[in-house]
């Protein structure tokens, strides 16, 4: 009896940890999210966007004229965030300002900011403030 009784702690014992893994002993449970889906962008500077394009012009990536031009078109409110990065340098690629070969090497510049990043765009009054955003109203917080 005892033989039996070892032999049957042994199979359990070695069962247990494939019962585990495969899911069949464990128990799950689901549950409705009730929370909101938090939505959030981080916030750089225009010094800090600024200092991003001087690391592609010390790189070899762009000319300061190709920076000035990416400049150009954050002073005239067109640049504000990644989105508006990417719709920026297709117009500077159609307009024959930037080769398209160099896209990719100045959207990977500021890859480390993630996608879903801003700066404040310039307004009239010579201040960076961020602009409203209707997909994003926490944004000028």
């Amino acid at each position: 009896m005892i033989k039996l009784k070892y032999k049957l702690i042994s199979a359990v014992m070695l069962a247990a940890p494939l019962l585990v893994n495969t899911g069949i002993a464990t128990t799950v449970h689901a549950s409705a999210n009730t929370q909101p889906i938090s939505y959030s962008q981080t916030r750089y500077s225009f010094t800090s966007f600024q200092a991003k394009l001087d690391s592609l012009v010390k790189a070899g990536v762009i000319s300061k004229a190709q920076e000035k031009s990416i400049l150009d078109q954050y002073h005239n409110g067109k640049i504000g965030s990644r989105a508006n990065l990417d719709t920026q340098l297709d117009a500077l690629i159609s307009s024959g300002v930037i080769p398209h070969s160099k896209k990719a090497q100045i959207l990977n510049g500021f890859t480390g900011w993630g996608s879903n990043w801003y700066i404040a765009v310039p307004n009239s009054g010579g201040h960076n403030t961020p602009t409203p955003n209707a997909t994003n109203p926490d944004k000028n917080k």
